[in-house]
């Protein structure tokens, strides 16, 4: 907590001196200069808050939060080429199943998978076509958006949206289907 107030006072003070510097320096430079240093700093402190961030917002992970104060309990690691894209938990089987693909060596989806999610990490998956994945995906999407008419519009599902709504699809079903095979 001290670390936010710390950054917050920092930016305070920075964004209260821009109506000075800036007046300061359109009296002595024009403005391709004041473009020229400006775009400098500005590289130059990305440069450096790309030097200081952690190196573990690269990684993959699922992380489980407290409902009641939403704070971090703990953070599951997953496989770096490991994308999850949906988590659905069935009651009927009392088991969590995930949507997501795994990335290429160029780091590009190569293929779509369900699995289950239990004992804290991705087990038994199953790969999709890339039909199936991207139907998947584009429902699970549209159902998390309660299958809105704006939604649908964006989709690249060719179903009316009534028929969507009937359709009823879950992770557990597409899982016991792909089992099956």
């Amino acid at each position: 907590m001290q670390k936010t107030y710390f950054f917050a006072g920092i930016s305070i003070f920075f964004w209260s001196t821009i109506a000075a510097v800036s007046k300061l320096l359109l009296n002595t430079l024009n403005s391709y200069q004041i473009l020229m240093f400006s775009s400098l700093f500005a590289a130059l402190g990305l440069f450096v808050v790309n030097l200081w961030s952690v190196k573990d917002s690269l990684h993959s992970a699922i992380y489980v939060y407290n409902t009641s104060d939403f704070s971090l309990t703990n953070r599951i690691n997953i496989d770096d080429k490991m994308m999850v894209h949906h988590i659905e938990f069935d009651k009927n089987t009392n088991l969590y199943y995930v949507l997501g693909f795994v990335r290429g060596d160029d780091g590009v989806l190569q293929n779509g998978f369900v699995a289950k999610f239990e004992n804290q990490q991705i087990n038994n998956m199953f790969l999709l076509s890339e039909d199936e994945f991207d139907f998947f995906r584009s429902y699970k999407s549209l159902e998390m958006h309660g299958f809105t008419e704006k939604k649908h519009r964006w989709t690249y599902i060719d179903y009316e949206l009534q028929d969507l709504k009937s359709m009823n699809h879950t992770l557990a079903k597409l899982y016991a289907q792909k089992k099956a095979e």
